[in-house]
């Protein structure tokens, strides 16, 4: 039987894929798999010919939704599967999922969703919540895109942003928590359902944003008991079963997890603090790759 093939999905900004991912289509051939990178915008690519299309660092999709939703329902109607699968993925789009899953009993920071209705004034939104101090973010966005920290004071110098984010597809107001800079964000990351490593990221001084390419800085770390069963509880309370999965939130006074979000998408793994923990990714593939191949075949 042919090696099954494999298209590692990327965007415009990284056509060889990003750092921690360039070894992927080698370690991959190693296990007898087919991989090529494909830019998930290019209209020439062809995931027909592939038995299982991975998403990888597609980092501008929340930027270019006029062109990824119908892409993404494109895809999804072809014969080849995806992982994480479209409909997770589309579950996933929006952070609006937060208060679904804190309806079903994970432990979720506190969270005001916002889309419809009519204008909004943010220091409303705040004295309503009893929030001094809050960041607001896109529903639908990534690597702090958009991404606000307001006081009280500064409230009203974010009305018009609050309501352009609103009407653009959602905002979430949350309020900020001083366990960011003390105790920092922690990511889990989970693959084919198994824990595999942890990650806590501090934001630089005088920043609320941990994400490296804001100056933040990680370093492994070893999760609490606790601390995994909120993650897997999060695990347990999404719609179907992922692939990969990071668990981000924060620590709070009764040492559980708080969700702040579960990336599903195209979450930065962290492979640098884990170097090993890229052969599991990597042995998850190749099995779903298989699995699609000799369904496809009966």
């Amino acid at each position: 039987m042919p090696s099954p093939r494999v298209a590692i999905l990327t965007s415009e900004q990284f056509p060889a894929l990003y750092a921690e991912e360039q070894a992927l289509p080698s370690l991959l051939a190693a296990r007898g798999v087919d991989a090529e990178v494909v830019v998930w915008s290019d209209p020439q690519a062809d995931l027909a010919k592939f038995d299982i299309a991975v998403f990888r660092s597609i980092w501008d999709y929340f930027e270019r939704m006029g062109e990824f939703l119908p892409w993404l329902e494109r895809v999804a109607a072809g014969a080849t599967p995806f992982a994480n699968a479209t409909s997770l993925v589309r579950w996933n789009l929006d952070k609006a999922y937060l208060l679904e899953l804190a309806a079903r009993g994970v432990d979720v920071v506190a969270t005001r969703h916002f889309k419809d209705g009519d204008a909004l004034r943010l220091g409303d939104v705040m004295d309503n919540a009893g929030w001094s101090r809050v960041v607001m973010k896109p529903a639908i966005s990534g690597g702090a895109y958009r991404t606000h920290l307001v006081d009280r004071a500064d409230a009203a110098r974010f009305d018009d942003e609050l309501n352009a984010l609103r009407t653009a597809g959602g905002v979430l107001v949350q309020p900020y928590l001083d366990e960011v800079a003390r105790g920092g964000e922690h990511s889990l990351i989970y693959l084919d359902g198994v824990f595999s490593h942890a990650v806590v990221k501090l934001p630089k001084a005088n920043d609320f944003r941990v994400q490296l390419t804001h100056g933040g800085t990680f370093v492994r770390s070893t999760p609490t008991p606790e601390m995994l069963t909120s993650a897997e509880a999060v695990l347990a309370a999404l719609p179907e079963a992922p692939l990969y999965a990071r668990v981000d939130g924060l620590v709070l006074a009764d040492g559980k997890l708080h969700l702040m979000e579960v990336e599903l998408i195209e979450p930065y793994l962290y492979f640098e603090a884990a170097p090993e923990a890229v052969h599991a990714y990597v042995a998850a593939i190749a099995r779903a790759a298989q699995s699609a191949k000799s369904s496809s075949s009966d």
